[in-house]
């Protein structure tokens, strides 16, 4: 899946100007302009080390309950390691923080979902982003009895995500549930004619490091 998408970012080009969008889709300032003093990278694939970025979220949040940004460029990873960051966005939040949120390249699977948690998203006009369903993979043999124990498992831990991505979304369940299952990769564009207040598209963005960057 990683691959996949990384492949579809490179057929792309991810550009500023490669698509001509209309103009609605922009965001009146078009410029996404980071804190750098209260600003959150999260670059590759979602693991061990998101604890890095829940820790910083929650060292800001104490420090003041002014906006946090956060710069997003991943295809996605472990639900566990994303659901520290949730939580510590959420404690966050119960503080008074607003997160401002900005994809350059690519927001997939539980980075999506990060997104998600986020009261104001920024992205490019080539900007991609995908979301699907949680999967479980394993080198070792699975016998009937623990496939069913890790399908009911997976469902249980499922279904407050689904939830969280539809209120965001603000579309129906059918609409949301086809593209979850066939894992639809959108562009920037493509999404905002589904969900027309999900995110706002901007030209272009100052004060932020590497922007096209996966790198930790």
């Amino acid at each position: 899946m990683i691959k996949m998408i990384l492949a579809a970012v490179v057929a792309l080009g991810i550009s500023t100007s490669a698509c001509a969008t209309p103009r609605k889709f922009y965001d009146p300032t078009q410029t996404f302009t980071a804190n750098k003093e209260r600003t959150v990278y999260f670059k590759g694939v979602i693991g061990g080390s998101a604890i890095k970025q829940a820790s910083r979220i929650e060292a800001l949040s104490r420090v003041s309950a002014a906006n946090i940004d956060f710069v997003i460029n991943s295809p996605g990873g472990s639900v566990l390691p994303g659901l520290q960051v949730i939580s510590a966005m959420r404690v966050a939040k119960a503080r008074g923080v607003k997160f401002r949120c900005f994809v350059p390249v690519l927001a997939a699977s539980m980075a999506f979902q990060i997104l998600a948690e986020c009261n104001k998203r920024y992205t490019l006009v080539n900007t991609l982003l995908l979301w699907h369903p949680v999967k479980i993979s394993s080198s070792e043999p699975m016998d009937a009895t623990t496939l069913l124990y890790y399908g009911q498992d997976l469902r249980r831990l499922e279904r407050p995500l689904v939830a969280d991505l539809i209120r965001a979304l603000n579309i129906s369940r059918e609409t949301f549930m086809y593209h979850y299952r066939h894992e639809t990769l959108w562009t920037a564009t493509q999404l905002m004619e589904l969900s027309p207040n999900f995110i706002s598209i901007v030209d272009n963005f100052a004060n932020i490091t590497d922007p096209f960057g996966f790198g930790e």
